[in-house]
């Protein structure tokens, strides 16, 4: 991953969770079902001033010591993104500091995570995260959640070849 992120290309090393399984009540689920509520839902609609709609995916991340995420656009992951912050006491000179950046890849912002605190950044946009120092004295913990817009603005996009005008 390091020779990768090295030559420009994306990678990452970091542990992420996978899908549950539908019926699953886990705490991550529980955590999803909160951003799908409509009261989050439409408060984040409002912050960002999009219309949202769910999340099309949701995940919770470890960050260990020399773990790290290159720069990197999520171009078909919807509208928003959203990092909620777990960790208590995370100290910025651990590294594992999310840094968005601006069409000409130049840091337009950089967060912190800071315990029970979230960050939220319009898609698509490059972004990444330092590496996580190896004196750290824990590892680094999120959750992450991409929404799509309202289905009704997609309903409005070219789908199909026919549907584009020559």
């Amino acid at each position: 991953a390091r020779n990768a992120a090295g030559d420009g290309s994306s990678a990452y090393n970091f542990d992420r969770t996978t899908n549950c399984a539908p019926s699953c009540d886990c705490v991550l689920c529980e955590l999803k079902d909160v951003y799908d509520s409509p009261e989050v839902t439409s408060l984040l609609s409002k912050i960002v001033n999009i219309e949202l709609g769910k999340t099309n995916t949701t995940f919770a991340s470890r960050y260990n010591a020399n773990h790290f995420l290159s720069s990197h656009t999520d171009t078909d992951r919807g509208a928003l993104g959203v990092v909620y912050y777990i960790n208590s006491n995370w100290n910025s000179t651990w590294g594992g500091l999310l840094h968005i950046q601006d069409e000409r890849q130049k840091l337009e912002e950089v967060i912190c995570p800071e315990f029970n605190s979230i960050g939220l950044f319009t898609l698509p946009k490059a972004h990444f995260v330092s590496q996580v120092a190896n004196y750290s004295k824990w590892p680094r913990y999120n959750h992450v959640a991409w929404y799509d817009k309202q289905k009704e603005e997609y309903d409005k996009l070219p789908r199909d070849k026919e549907d584009f005008e020559e």
